[in-house]
């Protein structure tokens, strides 16, 4: 890949490709090696850290990020609080590049046309650039942004994933862990969201070892896109499949647990109010939602991409997120974060973290 590329097609990205975010290389790689496989995954293109750099640098935004992060107490929460939000308010109030900003808006038009949807609805992630953070943990704190659509709101998101890089959180983790402050870069991942609708989403985990559940594959999931889960105003149903009579006759579902799913979340037409809470139908309440086939479907993917994420090298749990597209009912892949806690007891939920945003935001990608 060219080193001065600021916009790069997802499928042109490869597992080893840890200049761009290793989520971002880990999903560029399953579009290029499991799509032959049957496992479907929406395209899109990623920002790359040079984008991101050069946003920095054509703003002469570094000399007065580095003032404050060298200014910061870290025993004095105020003082991280107050430096933080400095910064961030910093890369919000800069403008893109012309050329930057250009490329973004071309690649996004032609993401829309690939999908036959004028601006098209996506959703976007940033991920670590950094060759002493490896951890996928790291990059998963990052927040997901959904439901975005058309280019003020998308531009307006880049800049947000841009100053999620020095959140509160962000700056204490890398601290507490040792890493740089500053020379830790960011891509930003847009990629076609699959919209759930009255369909389902979730997510799923392989559990190899410890557990009451060893060498079983578990998944949670309810309708609609998965914010109320994770609000804890519904609770997911949950699938356990076993893995080593995954590929034999019959139907190795040893356990299924039926969630309250009493509300639903669906899509509205305000591009910024999109959605809204209704009562889920009895008829929905009283069944799962996942047939057993799609359960089966998930597992085999869960367990390829476990697979390909070994043989590339990298080996930690991994949270597979799907969605079921509410418009075809076909199936996704729609996002890869590390697992760092007990899956079971995390109700299939990524750790979310409030950000006063209009759109959807939530750890889970949809």
């Amino acid at each position: 890949m060219s080193s001065n590329k600021f916009i790069v097609p997802l499928s042109m990205l490869g597992a080893g490709d840890v200049e761009e975010g290793i989520r971002c290389g880990l999903l560029g790689g399953l579009i290029q090696d499991l799509s032959q496989q049957g496992i479907n995954i929406s395209d899109g293109f990623v920002i790359t850290a040079q984008a991101y750099k050069h946003f920095l640098s054509s703003n002469q935004l570094e000399s007065q990020i580095r003032k404050y992060l060298r200014a910061i107490e870290y025993d004095n929460k105020k003082s991280l609080n107050s430096a933080s939000a400095k910064i961030r308010q910093l890369i919000l109030g800069a403008k893109f590049p012309a050329e930057l900003h250009r490329q973004i808006i071309s690649s996004y038009n032609a993401l829309s046309k690939q999908y036959h949807i004028p601006d098209t609805y996506v959703a976007i992630y940033s991920s670590v650039v950094e060759d002493d953070v490896s951890d996928l943990l790291f990059d998963s704190q990052r927040e997901a942004y959904i439901n975005v659509r058309g280019a003020a709101m998308l531009t307006d998101i880049i800049k947000r994933c841009f100053a999620d890089q020095f959140t509160d959180q962000a700056i204490s983790y890398r601290y507490a862990m040792g890493h740089r402050l500053f020379n830790i870069g960011t891509s930003v991942c847009i990629r076609k969201m699959v919209r759930p609708g009255l369909a389902a989403s979730g997510l799923a985990c392989a559990l190899d070892t410890g557990g009451k559940f060893t060498g079983a594959v578990v998944i949670n999931g309810s309708y609609g896109p998965g914010q109320l889960v994770m609000q804890k105003k519904v609770s997911a149903d949950e699938f356990v499949v076993l893995r080593s009579t995954l590929q034999e006759p019959g139907i190795p579902i040893i356990e299924k647990k039926m969630g309250d799913k009493g509300k639903m979340m669906i899509y509205g037409s305000n591009p910024y109010e999109e959605t809204a809470v209704i009562p889920t139908d009895k008829i929905m309440q009283c069944r799962f939602c996942l047939e057993d086939e799609q359960v089966l479907m998930i597992a085999r993917w869960v367990i390829a991409i476990e697979k390909f994420a070994r043989n590339k090298g990298y080996w930690f749990p991994l949270n597979i997120e799907w969605a079921i597209d509410g418009r075809t009912n076909q199936l996704f892949v729609v996002g890869i974060s590390g697992s760092s806690a007990d899956f079971r007891k995390r109700m299939g939920l990524l750790k979310s973290l409030v950000f006063d945003v209009n759109c959807i935001v939530f750890g889970m990608v949809n």
